[in-house]
This record gives C-alpha cells, sequence and structure tokens, in this order.
C-alpha cells in the first residue's frame, strides 16, 4: 500500500508539473480578452466549430467535417474568459497525452460537460481519432450571457 501511495503521489507530481508548463494564467481586462479571444480564433482558423452546444445546452458533433483518413495533431489549446474573476487561462496539452488520456470513460464529450457543468450530455462520443479525422482547426467556440468563453481548437 505504501509503495502505491508513492507511486500515485509521483504521477500525480509529474502530471501537475507538465501542466503548469503547458498553461498561461493572467488576470485581464475585457479589451485584452477581447484580443486574445480573436488571435485564439484566428489561430484556429476559418471554418465552423467541430462540436457546437445550443441554447439547451445539448451538445452536438458536426461528423460531416471529418475526412475519411487522420491528420496528425500536434497540440490540443484550450481558451477560456471568465469576466467576473478577470482571469484568462491557456492551456495548450500536446496531442500525444490527449491520445494517452482520452478513452471511454472520458472523451469529448467528459470534458466538454465538465466545463459547461451539464452532466446530462455525456453521450456525445468523440475521440481522439474522430479529433484527428476532423483535422486542425476549431473544435469548440462557446459565449455564455456572462460574457465567459471557450474556445477548443486542435494544430
Amino acid at each position: 500500500l505504501g509503495l502505491i501511495a508513492v507511486l500515485g503521489a509521483a504521477g500525480l507530481g509529474t502530471f501537475l508539473l507538465m501542466l503548469r508548463g503547458w498553461s498561461d494564467v493572467r488576470t485581464a481586462d475585457g479589451e485584452e480578452a477581447t484580443d486574445a479571444i480573436e488571435s485564439a480564433l484566428q489561430e484556429a482558423g476559418p471554418g465552423p466549430a467541430y462540436v457546437t452546444i445550443d441554447g439547451s445546452v445539448t451538445v452536438h458533433a458536426r461528423r460531416d467535417l471529418e475526412g475519411p483518413e487522420p491528420v496528425d495533431l500536434e497540440t490540443l489549446s484550450v481558451f477560456a474568459w471568465r469576466p467576473a474573476e478577470e482571469r484568462l487561462v491557456r492551456v495548450d496539452v500536446p496531442f500525444w497525452f490527449v491520445r494517452l488520456k482520452m478513452n471511454d470513460a472520458f472523451n469529448l464529450g467528459t470534458l466538454t460537460a465538465l466545463l459547461v457543468g451539464d452532466w446530462t450530455n455525456l453521450d456525445l462520443d468523440v475521440t481522439e481519432d474522430d479529433l484527428m479525422r476532423r483535422g486542425p482547426g476549431l473544435v469548440l467556440d462557446q459565449a455564455w450571457t456572462d460574457g465567459a468563453r471557450l474556445v477548443l481548437w486542435t494544430r
């Protein structure tokens, strides 16, 4: 039991160090956030989002945007703006880590449900292979009535 606890703590510590290296968290005002959002959307490239969330918080995947063959991806980027806290968060996760962590229990549906705070739509079954068939581009661009914004894209 002691060895398992030590290995678990070492694994968690390693993960937190990696996440810290992949993340940028800072305070910003609304103008800075608007500029950062525009920059993120430009980086994501043109085209519609692969995942959409409608007004009833139902999540949909645009399967028509998938190609027949997967494309190698380097990064899944996440940009979040929380105006109430004046906080910008950007995380650039290497795609090898996405492949390692996405499985039947944790997929893009789980991530999206976590981010929107609604667990009723866990049936969105988007895997890393689906993202690779989608190719680089905008995965999600979601805005809330309080001004919060979430943008995900792959490169």
